[in-house]
């Protein structure tokens, strides 16, 4: 006689601790920021030559917050802040944002803080990166809709699937950078 299927609700979403050691993003084999000691104003402070360049994209006064959590079941580019971070960021919910990944700290000390998003992926997928896009804006930032979120404390970051891969699926822990985007 064959076994009935079991039916999955939606609760059964949620990644359990069996699940989540086995996602992409709960392990790297890169070493993220977060374990290494770099303070905050440390990190805003290297903004400077990425925010003159990318002026539109990101700014000293960015939002640095580390990933805590990835949303398997959400559609689109999103990203969820505390709200108290939101307030204080000025960010509205529903509002477009720039989202980067701070980079090692090697890269970090060579003036530039922001991690190429195609070495992130090609990190991620087991492949060799290919530097066609060193320079460009879309190697280092994503755009996104931003909301808030009671479930986060106040530096979490809660990023969305597809944010996640187009990231290259950063490390739980590791630092991204949130800015607002101006619209003219």
């Amino acid at each position: 006689m064959p076994s009935k299927t079991k039916k999955h609700s939606k609760a059964g979403s949620k990644l359990s601790h069996s699940e989540q050691t086995a996602s992409p993003w709960s392990s790297s084999s890169w070493t993220p920021l977060a374990d290494l000691e770099v303070s905050e104003e440390d990190l805003l402070c290297s903004l400077d030559v990425p925010s003159r360049k990318y002026h539109s994209l990101i700014g000293k006064s960015a939002f640095v917050g580390r990933v805590t959590d990835v949303a398997a079941d959400s559609r689109g580019c999103k990203i969820w802040l505390s709200e108290s971070s939101m307030v204080a960021s000025s960010l509205a919910p529903g509002s477009t944002v720039s989202v980067s990944l701070a980079s090692s700290k090697k890269k970090l000390s060579s003036n530039f803080p922001l991690s190429s998003l195609a070495d992130e992926c090609a990190r991620h997928l087991g492949v060799e990166s290919v530097d066609k896009m060193v320079n460009k804006m879309g190697n280092f930032f994503v755009l996104a809709t931003v909301f808030p979120s009671c479930k986060l404390l106040k530096n979490g970051v809660r990023l969305s699937s597809n944010l996640s891969y187009t990231m290259g699926c950063p490390a739980l822990g590791r630092i991204v950078f949130v800015y607002p985007i101006q619209c003219q």
